[in-house]
């Protein structure tokens, strides 16, 4: 009976060191073995608006997963919300932020982005336009004086706006009013105010609808500066510097995408409805900016319009453009 016993301990010790033997091997070759690779996860950030049509188009031709990236969109409402959120971490990257946002965190604390495209307006690609009613007897700037102005909200547009007026009267001598961009038209229409100073797409639907008519084009380009970059696409640049393959498939795809713009414009804007508040009408027909690609990046541009918001006291200082440099 103790013989037997001993046999069954021999027996039970053996089968538990085999399998530890069997449990560490099999450990060591998951250890050795690479992990399964699937597509690398990008949290992107955009403002759903008529910049941001390279992305949308690289999302709908699949051009983001061709280069083995999963692309999550995440909506913001406004350029402070988006910057914000990706300086948090809350996401990788960021599309057509205002660049006066972006400067204003990257004169704080130098080295925050890395910029891989720029949103460019000149006369000739303008989203911006001062508008009055179409039965106003305003024919010129000049008129605006003592009347009521809308604007886009924010500290930003209202200098820009300040700029405009200024090259034809008193900026003082005009009431200011920040309106958000749903109730624009209704305010203009309603005769709330006399005049508007807006973006796309809100100037094409008021002039489509046959509530306003065009008193200046290319406000902004015309008297701040020409070109003039108004929105940055930005890396965070802790991702661009620990995820550098991804980043580079990243903006890889989002050039190709800018080159469908340019070839494929007619196509490209038929894409616009799946992720903005438009139709396909409108979308064949809202203004486009230019937008650079990362090798198209002029640096020394960005900084003329970071200066000229320093001018307007918009920016207490003008951030190091190297800074940007991805």
């Amino acid at each position: 009976m103790h013989v037997g016993m001993t046999v069954k301990r021999h027996t039970i010790v053996g089968l538990a060191i085999a399998v530890c033997v069997i449990v560490l091997a099999y450990c060591v070759f998951r250890s050795e073995s690479p992990a399964p690779t699937g597509p690398d996860r990008m949290r992107v950030g955009y403002l759903a608006i008529a910049n941001s049509l390279p992305l949308y188009v690289a999302v709908a031709d699949g051009l983001f997963a061709a280069n083995g990236l999963d692309v999550r969109l995440e909506e913001y409402k406004t350029s402070n919300d988006l910057v914000e959120a990706l300086v948090a971490g809350r996401i990788d990257l960021q599309v057509s932020a205002s660049s006066a946002v972006l400067f204003n965190f990257e004169s704080k604390q130098p080295g925050l982005f890395a910029a891989f495209s720029a949103n460019v307006q000149t006369q000739a690609h303008y989203p911006d336009m001062v508008l009055v009613r179409t039965d106003s007897d305003i024919t010129s700037m000049t008129d605006l004086a003592g009347t009521r102005m809308a604007t886009f909200p924010g500290s930003t547009f209202l200098a820009i706006t300040k700029i405009v007026l200024r090259a034809y009267i008193d900026p003082g001598t005009v009431t200011l009013e920040q309106v958000p961009p749903p109730s624009q038209m209704e305010a203009l229409a309603a005769g709330q105010v006399d005049a508007l100073y807006t973006m796309e797409p809100f100037c094409t639907m008021a002039t489509e609808r046959g509530i306003a008519r065009v008193l200046l084009p290319a406000a902004a380009e015309k008297h701040v500066c020409d070109p003039l970059v108004g929105g940055l696409s930005t890396f965070s640049r802790k991702t661009a510097l620990a995820r550098a393959v991804a980043a580079e498939a990243f903006s890889e795809a989002y050039d190709a995408a800018i080159g469908v713009v340019r070839t494929e414009e007619r196509r490209a804007r038929s894409i616009m409805p799946k992720f903005m508040p438009i139709t396909e009408e409108m979308a064949q027909k809202v203004r486009l900016v230019g937008v650079w690609k990362h090798g198209e990046l002029d640096l020394g541009v960005v900084r003329t319009y970071a200066e000229a918001l320093a001018a307007e006291g918009e920016l207490a200082s003008v951030p190091d453009m190297n800074g940007l440099k991805w």
